[in-house]
């Protein structure tokens, strides 16, 4: 008596690798997205941190800031315009003082990061802030 044993995969034992891996994607994609806004965050802070350098230097070899910041203006400062809008905000007074942002672009996976607009301010002060509220934990 010869038996015939087919070798292969089921169709239940396809199905379920299937499912391993779907359960597999949806804890993993969650954390490859936020590991790629954190280093977009990250490389905004070093633009900002870059531009507040360069704002001091033209502070101090010209007396005054420039009129505006972009990566034409600051070409070392290799501003990260992928994912955010850079801008400066001036305050006349007795001196003048300015606040440096980057705002994630709208159209960009950014704009759903925790941490929302980043700001550097003439005395180094940094903030993060979403929707109005201050977020802590963004600058490290």
């Amino acid at each position: 008596m010869h038996i015939n044993k087919h070798k292969g995969v089921t169709l239940i034992e396809m199905m379920i690798v299937v499912v391993i891996i779907g359960v597999l994607a949806s804890v993993a994609y969650p954390s490859y997205i936020e590991h790629q806004r954190s280093g977009n965050r990250t490389s905004a802070q070093a633009s900002l941190m870059m531009l507040h350098l360069w704002m001091e230097e033209q502070f101090t070899s010209t007396g005054a800031y420039p009129a505006s910041v972009d990566n034409n203006s600051c070409p070392s400062c290799n501003l990260s315009t992928g994912y955010y809008i850079y801008s400066a905000t001036y305050v006349s007074g007795g001196l003048p003082v300015y606040t440096l942002a980057a705002t994630p672009k709208a159209s960009s996976m950014q704009n759903a990061d925790k941490c929302g607009v980043l700001t550097v301010a003439a005395s180094g002060r940094t903030l993060a802030t979403k929707n109005g509220t201050t977020v802590s934990g963004c600058w490290k």
